[in-house]
């Protein structure tokens, strides 16, 4: 977990509600985050264009560094 990892002195979880992508994005400006991290799990080609992905919209819209870590079902 995150308390795992080196270097992390402190963190929160935060609840946002609205469209996840562009909260993510307000949230991370308001904050002045150095970079955004997400859990990111496989769809398939349909699922993406269905659904969308707010791992890409982040990727292809974030102004800052956006680190993607494969989602785990630990």
């Amino acid at each position: 977990m995150v308390q795992e990892i080196d270097g992390i002195q402190a963190f929160e979880a935060v609840g946002l509600e609205g469209n996840p992508a562009a909260e993510i994005l307000a949230y991370s400006t308001a904050q002045d985050a150095e970079y955004i991290v997400v859990s990111a799990r496989k769809r398939s080609p349909v699922g993406q264009a269905v659904f969308g992905s707010v791992t890409q919209s982040l990727l292809l819209t974030a102004d800052r560094p956006i680190v993607a870590v494969p989602h785990t079902s630990e």
